[in-house]
């Protein structure tokens, strides 16, 4: 497994798409916002940092909109689509919202009168999953109508490890890689759609910045870096003859890929795992596997 050649001449691809990024004011999103900009896209952020937002949106001549958005809110997602549309029809949506730090699976909290324990909840949930479902359905809403369109997650290391202590976490992030799998083999059924995913592992941000410590001279990405993987996950073709779904050839959009981000260093994932199979299945039980997986209409 190797990691892929990106020649950011491709990035001139975004030149006139219009984009959506919710979680766009700072870190990932807005190294994201920065790179479409700079390739001649057009960027409406949605995020509730206004204050970083609103500076960052202030900070082009042009293109590049920031719209107060809580992704938890269907409303205000409805709201943000809406916005992004009056500049034309829909291009790329980026669902790149999340939040760590509110982590209550292992706390312990009792009822004061009766001792009870309290059932624990769970509002990371909502940004890190939920809300990847709800942008889902109104961009598929949106692509169907023309039969184009991008959906990219921003999902993490956390979608294919175990991250201990950021257990909600963990479980959210491996939902958003089961909501791209689970499209990925349906969206081509509606044109010129596609569905990816970005795994970035440790990545020099305000939100991981309370890990650095524990990182030390690791090799570490950088905002920018994952950023162009976000773009490669829009506008990136396939570089291997089979693709991950077996028939995607050299040349195609890529579609139903993880993209592991390390040190700054691309790698996908699904391909190589679909080609394992043999190996840890055996080959009797990954043959039939991908039978029926084509079966029940899956790769």
């Amino acid at each position: 497994m190797s990691s892929i050649p990106v020649d950011d001449t491709i990035f001139s691809a975004v030149a006139g798409k219009n984009v959506i990024i919710t979680g766009g004011s700072t870190g990932i999103g807005e190294a994201t916002v920065r790179l479409l900009h700079e390739n001649g896209a057009t960027v409406t952020i949605g995020d509730v940092n206004d204050a970083a937002g609103s500076a960052l949106a202030a900070s082009f001549p042009e293109r590049v909109v920031y719209v107060h958005c809580d992704v938890t809110s269907w409303d205000s997602l409805v709201a943000l689509f809406a916005a992004a549309a009056a500049h034309g029809p829909i291009d790329i949506v980026y669902s790149n919202a999340g939040v760590t730090g509110r982590e209550q699976l292992l706390e312990s909290t009792y009822d004061e009168e009766s001792g009870a324990l309290l059932p624990p909840t769970f509002p990371d949930l909502a940004v890190n999953l939920t809300a990847g479902l709800m942008i889902t359905k109104l961009a598929v809403h949106e692509f169907r109508k023309r039969g184009y369109g991008r959906i990219v997650y921003t999902g993490s290391a956390a979608s294919m490890l175990d991250t201990p202590p950021f257990l909600n976490y963990c479980a959210a992030k491996h939902g958003v890689l089961g909501l791209m799998r689970g499209l990925r083999p349906t969206v081509g059924e509606w044109g010129d759609i596609t569905v990816n995913l970005i795994a970035p592992w440790f990545t020099m941000t305000p939100m991981a910045a309370r890990l650095g410590p524990k990182w030390g001279a690791r090799p570490a990405n950088t905002a920018e870096g994952v950023a162009k993987a976000m773009l490669f996950a829009a506008v990136g073709k396939e570089w291997r003859e089979g693709g991950v779904s077996g028939d995607q050839k050299i040349g195609s959009p890529v579609n139903g890929c993880t993209f592991w981000v390390g040190g700054n260093e691309i790698v996908e994932f699904e391909g190589p795992l679909r080609q394992a199979r043999p190996h840890w299945m055996g080959e009797k039980l990954a043959v039939a596997v991908a039978d029926g997986q084509i079966a029940l209409g899956g790769w």
